[in-house]
């Protein structure tokens, strides 16, 4: 179809796209872009709701959870709901598990730890197919001007792409409408209605080559109500922001019932605070918290502060739900700086294929820091820390600080869960405990240590043919996540309940 995307997308039940080598990452910035919505649009306009990614081949071995969760919201945010993570190899023996990276092998560090993460991606799945997205706005893909090339190419794919993204720092959700569907949708009050999608406002961006029965359509749609806009951004806003980040993307989802589901994300690198009016007269709003599960009483107007690739999500209904108890970290009534540091597993890439190596050397004494200084830059696997702590019987929220990149925690011999991304905190309920508490925290890093220090090596371990053509670009990407450890600081802070 000569690169037409909508009329390909729609010819599959579940539309698709790939985001493979960073195509979306916190570090590419201006060109994430906004293309999930093109698998979104054919999903509203074929009468379905579900659109599916294949994300993450070739990001490399040191990507993050982090990494990850922040990719799934800009997708989410976009109409995405079904994801594919990439990859798991056929095996382990010589160049399978290091082709496409990252790989989830066991063998890998960290890999172990994405029970949490696929936790939290069934609930961002499940919410981010709640009832239909509320788009009213269609952005028309000027599909004869690119085919046109040249000038008038790049004239009207520019148009196209800085109006979407207008649209989008606006908060205005937005479809994908083509020649296709402007011809077979039908006309109801000035709205274009076509599967589950139902447009008033069409925006066309610069361009010539409009077929003249898709012009006449456009007329007709136009007297009858509906709003046309040339080479400009408009649509109705999900939230209000007050101050207005640029940063900040949002989506909004309605039930044949009324309720409305907005998923709000910072996708930005940067810290940011901000006050949101959601979009909805329903009387409750409810915070619904994809990590764990939780629902707490909110409001229409709610402050935010999000750290880079962390999202909310909120419920507005005219239900009345049963919520839990929202706790925060208050005071701090005490801090650890000091562990004994074991290794446990060091991952290992060999000619043999990849391998996890357990070791049994002695502790040696650390305070909270990358580890390099101790088990060298080359090293990729798990360490142990253990330490000793006044944790008292009261409830009370331990704090690790910052972690490279995963942990799990245990107290007194039980285990406190894992975390494999911002914030690393756990709750801990009070207890009869003893003057001193046993705190262990194990700590994974990536594979990605492993693989640059042996970017020589590899050479001769494999042929150029064997380890694959994206073995270079994923060492690159590799790069930007080095070292490994407790970061910190490590703090135990009393419990506000609200």
């Amino acid at each position: 179809h000569g690169g037409h995307i909508p009329r390909l997308l729609r010819c599959f039940d579940i539309p698709a796209v790939d985001a493979i080598w960073r195509q979306i990452h916190p570090l590419e910035g201006a060109e994430n872009g906004f293309f999930p919505r093109f698998a979104s649009s054919a999903a509203a306009q074929n009468g379905s709701v579900l659109a599916a990614s294949e994300s993450f081949a070739v990001y490399g071995a040191g990507l993050t959870y982090d990494e990850m969760r922040w990719a799934l919201y800009f997708q989410a945010v976009r109409g995405i709901n079904l994801f594919n993570f990439m990859v798991i190899s056929y095996g382990n023996h010589e160049f399978t598990a290091s082709q496409e990276r990252p790989c989830f092998q066991a063998e890998m560090p960290g890999s172990g730890d994405i029970a949490p993460f696929n936790d939290f991606t069934a609930r961002l799945s499940y919410i981010a197919a709640v009832g239909k997205a509320s788009n009213r706005a269609a952005l028309y893909y000027p599909i004869r001007d690119i085919w046109a090339g040249g000038d008038t190419a790049s004239a009207a794919a520019g148009a196209f792409d800085r109006i979407g993204r207008s649209l989008e720092r606006l908060q205005c959700g937005f479809d994908i409408i083509d020649d296709d569907i402007l011809r077979s949708a039908d006309i109801d009050n000035g709205r274009f209605i076509a599967g589950t999608a139902i447009y008033d406002t069409v925006i066309l961006p610069e361009c010539r080559y409009i077929p003249p029965d898709v012009c006449r359509r456009l007329a007709e749609f136009e007297q009858l109500g509906g709003q046309l806009f040339f080479n400009g951004a408009s649509g109705t806003p999900a939230v209000k922001m007050y101050p207005v980040v640029k940063s900040l993307r949002s989506s909004r989802r309605e039930t044949d019932d009324g309720d409305i589901v907005f998923i709000i994300y910072n996708e930005g690198t940067e810290h940011i605070e901000t006050e949101i009016a959601l979009d909805s007269d329903n009387i409750y709003t409810y915070e619904l918290d994809p990590h764990d599960g939780s629902i707490y009483s909110s409001n229409a107007k709610v402050g935010l502060s999000l750290g880079s690739g962390e999202g909310k999500i909120f419920l507005c209904t005219s239900k009345k739900l049963e919520t839990d108890r929202r706790r925060f970290a208050g005071d701090v009534f005490a801090s650890v700086d000091s562990f004994e540091v074991k290794p446990l597993r060091r991952f290992r890439l060999t000619a043999d294929g990849i391998r996890s190596v357990s070791l049994d050397d002695q502790p040696i004494t650390l305070t909270c820091g990358d580890w390099s200084g101790a088990f060298g830059g080359d090293f990729s696997g798990d360490v142990m820390y253990e330490a000793f702590a006044e944790c008292g019987s009261d409830d009370f929220i331990l704090d690790l600080g910052e972690v490279k990149y995963t942990c799990e925690v245990i107290l007194d011999g039980v285990s406190l869960g894992i975390r494999c991304m911002t914030p690393y905190t756990y709750f801990v309920p009070g207890a009869r405990r003893e003057p001193l508490s046993k705190l262990q925290i194990r700590v994974s890093n990536t594979a990605a240590n492993e693989y640059t220090s042996k970017e020589k090596e590899v050479a001769g371990m494999f042929s150029p043919a064997q380890i694959g053509p994206y073995h270079a670009r994923t060492l690159k990407f590799e790069r930007d996540t080095p070292g490994g450890g407790l970061i910190g600081p490590v703090t135990l802070r009393r419990v506000i309940y609200k």
